[in-house]
């Protein structure tokens, strides 16, 4: 029974890294929001330093265990161990590592859309 709990929490740590903290998602959050806290203080200078030890920290299974009871309470044992074998499926990896080219390019038509149907209206 306890091997079966201790399996069910790295795969809970493993679906918050592989879902919530990919790199892409690390790569873009994590300088924003380090530089919307340090900006104008005197860590300003050093933010490549505590970036890296946020990013550390973040990742690490003592910081994750704080979510692993909500993760219980949102899915079954089951379901994580299928959203991992989503989340790491090649296809998948290779949207999250593209998908930032092509949202953009989608949300820019609403605007050629949105002019065509005004003389409409």
């Amino acid at each position: 029974m306890q091997a079966l709990e201790e399996n069910k929490t790295k795969d809970i740590l493993r679906f918050i890294r592989v879902a919530i903290l990919r790199p892409e998602q690390m790569n873009a959050l994590l300088p924003q929001i380090t530089q919307s806290l340090i900006s104008g203080t005197e860590h300003a200078a050093n933010a490549d330093k505590i970036k890296a030890a946020a990013h550390e920290q973040i990742l690490s299974d003592q910081h994750l265990e704080q979510f692993i009871p909500l993760v219980e309470q949102l899915f079954t044992h089951d379901e994580i161990k299928r959203l991992i074998a989503f989340y790491e499926d090649d296809a998948v990896e290779k949207y999250f590592k593209n998908g930032a080219l092509l949202g953009p390019s989608i949300y820019s038509s609403f605007a050629k859309v949105i002019q065509s149907n005004l003389p409409s209206v």
